[in-house]
């Protein structure tokens, strides 16, 4: 017993001294200060590796004409402000891009465009920019922070508006080329306001919104690239004064509610 108890201690010994070998060997540098340069992007989003192994994103202000940029920025802190958005292309983009299989990259903004509403571009490595939809008032409005789309198995990307529909989001869908679909249209009661999609290894997308019934605060969410739609789950868990109000009051809504 206590030459196992010893060669276990050997063990967690070895270990810890790894993680801390490994911990000491990493380090930590600053590529770039976002502000060091006249029309640098300001407000930047998370960022994607290309398949030129740079690194690219967008901000939601900067460039030329202060309604944001899409850029990228090399491991050696070297950064290059692919486009400046004006307004008849969109402005004020917003969560970063997706590189699609086709090497080139796909972005949303908040505003601009013909309607005012907002875009969907295209974007090369290289700075060449097309625009593919502009939102209507029927899809979005104005002034949304939503995710960029995501790339389905079948090629066509697939994303979410917080409006549009009967004004409580939409999930919607959108070829390579910009043929543009409306997906799904949020009833505003069982499910609205919906954020970002991710894909599921079924194929599947999956998604969570800020607003579900019966004083839940936001569902989970399933969609098929056919439109079925099925809310997963609702969460009414919010602030500790309103556990403890549900604590006092309601016990049994304490909880993760299954559909």
């Amino acid at each position: 017993m206590k030459k196992r108890i010893a060669h276990l201690l050997a063990l967690l010994c070895f270990c810890i001294a790894g993680t801390v070998a490994v911990a000491h060997a990493q380090t930590y540098s600053v590529l770039y200060n976002f502000g060091s340069s006249p029309g640098d992007p300001i407000h930047t989003f998370p960022m994607t590796q290309g398949r030129d192994g740079l690194l690219y994103s967008d901000s939601e202000f900067g460039g030329t004409y202060g309604n944001g940029t899409v850029f990228r920025i090399a491991s050696n802190g070297s950064l290059k402000v692919l486009h400046s958005f004006q307004s008849s292309d969109g402005y004020f983009p917003t969560g970063g891009l997706t590189l699609g299989l086709d090497g080139l990259f796909y972005g949303v903004t908040g505003d601009g465009g013909t309607n005012n509403l907002g875009t969907i571009f295209r974007i090369t490595s290289s700075g060449a920019l097309s625009t593919l939809h502009h939102f209507t008032a029927s899809e979005s409005s104005a002034n949304q922070r939503i995710s960029p789309p995501v790339q389905g198995l079948d090629g066509n990307f697939y994303g979410t508006t917080r409006s549009g529909g009967l004004g409580c989001g939409i999930v919607y869908k959108i070829s390579p080329t910009g043929q543009f679909a409306v997906l799904y249209q949020f009833d505003c009661t069982q499910s609205y306001y919906p954020n970002g999609l991710v894909l599921g290894t079924d194929g599947a997308f999956y998604g969570t919104s800020q607003q579900g019934p019966n004083l839940s605060h936001g569902t989970i969410f399933k969609i098929t690239t056919s439109g079925q739609f099925t809310v997963l789950g609702r969460l009414i868990l919010k602030s500790m004064t309103y556990l403890r109000w549900l604590k006092r009051h309601s016990p049994s809504r304490l909880s993760w509610v299954s559909r």
